[in-house]
């Protein structure tokens, strides 16, 4: 999960005023990847996670796999937010909330991204007068629903020795993240995969001791068949 300084030090590295979101692939409920473009740095996506334990965003060089389905956030931003020119980038200051202002149609919308813990994690959009248009999670209680006001988050001094940008190799913050989550994925789906084949196994070997089981009753019950049936044919005869 990302703090306030490793947010703040992601989006130094981005050129994102200016740039056009071209596309909206979703992978899943939780996260999706925009295909942007700009004069400068041409063609180039970025992947954005919210709500999950591995919570982030960056710049990818991956286009990850295209969900099966898509949801209703990811619907409405495909009708109203492709082809948006990204006119401003903000981040509240010391806080893991990022705003990107964007245009489209001569309306401007807003995007909001709030990479918190639990319940108040959320990707928000809103018109410019800050009316929420459509959001990934609705939250009532939170008054985080359509055609509610979006109060937005208070800053905070930045505090470095409190949350520092943890170390990182490689030719920036970016693709050292991208190459992080990435990898603790495929191990992640590693180990998923082998807790299956544990859990196939057990089950097999459940129902093969079962069996196993079943036979010796039925051998105990008929060891004594044939000298019963000797016997049951000689009162016969």
């Amino acid at each position: 999960m990302l703090n306030s300084n490793e947010i703040r030090q992601l989006l130094s590295e981005l050129r994102l005023e200016g740039a056009f979101i071209q596309k909206i692939t979703e992978h899943d409920y939780h996260s999706f990847t925009l295909s942007m473009f700009s004069k400068t740095e041409k063609a180039f996506l970025l992947y954005f996670e919210v709500g999950t334990a591995n919570q982030h965003f960056c710049r990818t060089e991956v286009m990850r796999k295209k969900s099966a389905r898509t949801q209703r956030f990811t619907q409405y931003l495909k009708a109203n937010i492709t082809g948006s020119r990204i006119v401003s980038v903000s981040q509240v200051s010391g806080e893991r909330v990022v705003c990107l202002t964007l245009s489209h149609n001569d309306e401007t919308r807003k995007l909001f991204f709030r990479f918190f813990s639990g319940p108040g994690a959320n990707i928000i959009v809103t018109d410019s007068s800050n009316i929420i248009l459509e959001l990934l999670m609705r939250r009532p209680l939170r008054g985080e629903e359509k055609g509610r006001l979006y109060t937005e988050e208070e800053g905070r001094a930045w505090d470095e020795e409190r949350f520092p940008v943890r170390p990182w190799s490689g030719s920036s913050f970016n693709e050292y993240l991208d190459r992080y989550y990435q990898e603790q994925e495929k191990a992640e789906k590693t180990e998923d995969a082998a807790e299956a084949l544990k859990n196939q196994r057990d089950r097999e070997l459940a129902s093969l001791r079962a069996q196993i089981r079943d036979a010796r009753a039925r051998e105990e019950h008929s060891r004594d068949y044939a000298a019963l049936k000797e016997t049951a044919d000689i009162l016969s005869s």
